[in-house]
């Protein structure tokens, strides 16, 4: 019967006094559906997967995935699987080809375990600029690695080039440069493919100041700063006295000393120069010495007879020299001494 796929059967009914009466029937014999896959297959979690197998006496096959996975020809016994972002995660994944079954029969499922192995992941990790005089503490990421690698395209130095929290120093050419790239790689712990990540970091100069020489003024003078500053847009002018600068905020500058300047006969002025980053803010300063202004009393007016010599009583203060000059033909018996005789 299941060979020829069909028969017929005869019911016949008869009596003593009529004919027999005879119906028949067709009973179609379907075969059930039969599948064949293998139990399981392992893949890298970024490969696709081909399935293979066989299948007889079926309407209409199905692969179907439980989980977040899709099929191209999912109507075939060859097809191809795309894996999810959750089978990755998850490591595996169940894969079921359905076979439809002619009527009369009951669906058929088989199922196969993907076993999804990790590919390595790395990541060389995002930094802020770092000072020129500085190093760098590396954060890189890896994952399902066997070791890692740390690569500089420049020329400074790793103190460990297989630690994730590695530390950088660059040399002359990253800093001449004002920057360097580094790359991480991570060598995967199974047959699925390493992983490169790499990052560039930024080189910040340190700034500079010159607040200048020293100077000497007069106290009713000024100072005229010309401090200079490089790697900085932002200076500032200190004092530890209590004068005033036109603009302390630029390099070059006027500063007026204030009473207390001119009574100690000194004041530091500082230039500051601030950095940027993780660079250190630096300082330059510079002494004004204040001189006070000189003073010459000649003495009163007075009268004396023609035949005499006259006793000059000068006095004077804050001096360097003094000279006595007349606006006649007379002389000083010492011009440079305050009490001459003239």
């Amino acid at each position: 019967d299941k060979a020829l796929g069909e028969i017929y059967m005869i019911l016949t009914a008869s009596n003593v006094d009529c004919g027999p009466v005879s119906d028949s029937l067709k009973l179609i014999i379907n075969s059930a559906p039969y599948i064949f896959i293998n139990e399981g297959a392992t893949i890298c979690g970024n490969e696709q997967f081909v399935t293979d197998g066989f299948a007889t006496n079926y309407a209409a096959l199905s692969w179907s995935s439980q989980g977040d996975g899709t099929f191209e020809n999912s109507n075939q016994i060859i097809a191809t699987y795309f894996p999810g972002s959750q089978d990755i995660q998850n490591g595996s994944v169940q894969l079921c080809l359905t076979a439809v079954a002619f009527d009369g029969c009951e669906d058929l499922s088989e199922c196969l375990t993907l076993t999804l192995n990790p590919s390595a992941f790395a990541n060389a990790g995002i930094y802020q600029p770092i000072c020129e005089d500085g190093s760098l503490q590396l954060s890189g990421q890896a994952e399902d690695f066997d070791t890692v690698l740390w690569e500089t395209f420049g020329d400074g130095t790793f103190n460990n080039l297989n630690a994730l929290n590695a530390i950088y120093t660059p040399g002359l050419n990253d800093i001449t440069n004002n920057q360097f790239s580094l790359q991480l790689t991570a060598y995967s712990s199974t047959s699925c493919g390493d992983a490169i990540s790499q990052t560039t970091i930024s080189i910040l100069k340190n700034p500079a100041a010159n607040a200048g020489s020293d100077q000497v003024i007069c106290e009713t003078g000024f100072a005229q700063l010309n401090g200079s500053m490089e790697n900085t847009n932002e200076v500032l002018w200190e004092s530890d006295g209590d004068g005033s600068f036109d603009d302390n905020s630029s390099a070059t500058t006027t500063y007026y000393p204030g009473e207390a300047d001119i009574a100690n006969g000194t004041v530091n002025l500082c230039l500051n120069a601030f950095a940027d980053g993780s660079c250190q803010d630096v300082q330059d300063c510079m002494v004004i010495n204040i001189e006070y202004a000189p003073t010459a009393n000649a003495g009163l007016d007075d009268v004396i007879c023609e035949t005499e010599s006259y006793q000059l009583n000068g006095v004077a203060e804050n001096l360097a020299s003094v000279l006595w000059e007349t606006n006649g033909d007379g002389t000083f018996d010492d011009p440079s001494n305050p009490t001459s005789v003239y």
